[in-house]
């Protein structure tokens, strides 16, 4: 049974998501962001609660095992929530995945195994980037607490072998994007360190400006980014160890109805949490067609004194991801 109370002007569709009233997982990087079947990733994990980061917490990670039927809605499928069709990884904060090397059958383009007394299922559609990707789920006890999709690298169906070629010439795993700062009314935050907090006056509000690195606008051989239209062939230099970029990287995608690869270049998105005080925006970001490095969010302190954990998940459109605490000190 849900009560709604009336109390005059408060606003009854408030994002409550940015504000840490209890013990939550709030992100996962995976290192690397996207990989191929049977290849590991490190996992590490952010998790808050009313009193900042948490150094453990009592969670048990899966992988699903089973695709999503057609007639069921969501992101994952049902059976895996229940607790059912998952393959354990272990517990904690940080951990390793091993990417089952049938995960292109089960969540990309490859044909997928048939199921005993049903027919052959359908291979997955891949999202808006090109991308698949291998679900992955934290619990405690038999509640879901968090769904990761940690990105797969599968590869093209049904396109013609010249298509195939030069898109594993020119499409270069995705890199997870990273926070280079974040500041306060113009004062830069040590990330991460309580012990050198920023300081603000109670009730006040103030300016936020996050910023992530500058990508690219152009393929330059020497840049230090290999990009799309760059391979090992053409730019040694940048692409022998196929060098990313920590922003908006550029990509290619398969377009179907062109059947053409078409350049691509990421957008980016935050999450904004905190401890106390207020929010202007629970999330913001930049489109793919906007070449700004940073975002701004308006944050108004809390009224009486003490310390505040701010917390920043920057996530790019190919499910790449980082995050960076701060800590700052509101004075009476």
């Amino acid at each position: 049974m849900i009560t709604l109370f009336l109390l005059g002007c408060v606003d009854l569709l408030e994002d409550r998501s940015p504000y840490l009233e209890g013990p939550r997982l709030l992100a996962l990087r995976a290192e690397p962001a996207e990989v191929i079947e049977g290849e590991s990733q490190q996992l590490q994990v952010l998790a808050a609660d009313e009193s900042g980061p948490l150094s453990s917490f009592d969670v048990d990670w899966s992988l699903c095992r089973a695709t999503r039927p057609p007639a069921e809605l969501g992101p994952v499928a049902q059976s895996c929530l229940e607790g059912e069709n998952l393959q354990e990884l272990g517990s904690g904060l940080t951990l390793e995945a091993t990417i089952p090397e049938d995960a292109c059958s089960l969540f990309g383009p490859n044909p997928p195994p048939p199921q005993e007394g049903e027919s052959a299922g359908r291979p997955v559609d891949p999202d808006i980037t090109g991308g698949y990707y291998q679900p992955i789920l934290g619990f405690s006890g038999a509640e879901a607490l968090l769904l990761h999709s940690s990105r797969l690298r599968c590869g093209l169906a049904n396109v013609s072998q010249e298509i195939y070629v030069e898109w594993n010439r020119r499409y270069h795993n995705n890199m997870n994007p990273e926070i280079t700062g974040l500041t306060l009314d113009g004062q830069a935050l040590n990330p991460d360190d309580p012990e050198t907090p920023a300081t603000v006056t109670a009730g006040s509000s103030v300016a936020l400006s996050l910023s992530w690195p500058a990508c690219p606008a152009e393929d330059v051989c020497g840049d230090a980014v290999c990009g799309a239209s760059e391979d090992l062939e053409l730019c040694p230099e940048d692409c022998t160890e196929a060098l990313g970029c920590a922003g908006a990287e550029g990509y290619v995608v398969y377009n179907t109805i062109t059947s053409t690869l078409e350049p691509q270049r990421e957008s980016l998105s935050v999450a904004w949490y905190v401890t106390g005080g207020s929010l202007q925006d629970a999330r913001s970001g930049r489109s793919s067609e906007d070449a700004e490095t940073t975002v701004e969010n308006n944050w108004t302190a809390p009224e009486s004194s003490g310390p505040v954990w701010m917390g920043a998940v920057l996530r790019d459109a190919r499910g790449g991801q980082s995050y960076r605490g701060y800590w700052i000190e509101v004075e009476a």
